[in-house]
């Protein structure tokens, strides 16, 4: 799983991302702070374009 961050700085897995997205094809709402992040593409494309959490991929190495 590849740790993502939204624009508020909480970080969720790319497949948890996934699967918010579905409910709206262009955003997501963080589930921790219900702020908004626009998606540059609808669904998988769009999620895969968020930064990666590097801080946490090295905790996670």
């Amino acid at each position: 799983h590849l740790p993502l961050l939204l624009e508020c700085g909480h970080t969720y897995c790319d497949s948890c991302i996934i699967k918010l997205s579905r409910l709206q094809k262009t955003q997501v709402a963080c589930p921790e702070c219900q702020h908004v992040t626009q998606l540059k593409a609808e669904g998988i494309a769009g999620v895969l374009e968020l930064q990666p959490n590097v801080h946490v991929m090295g905790v996670l190495a």
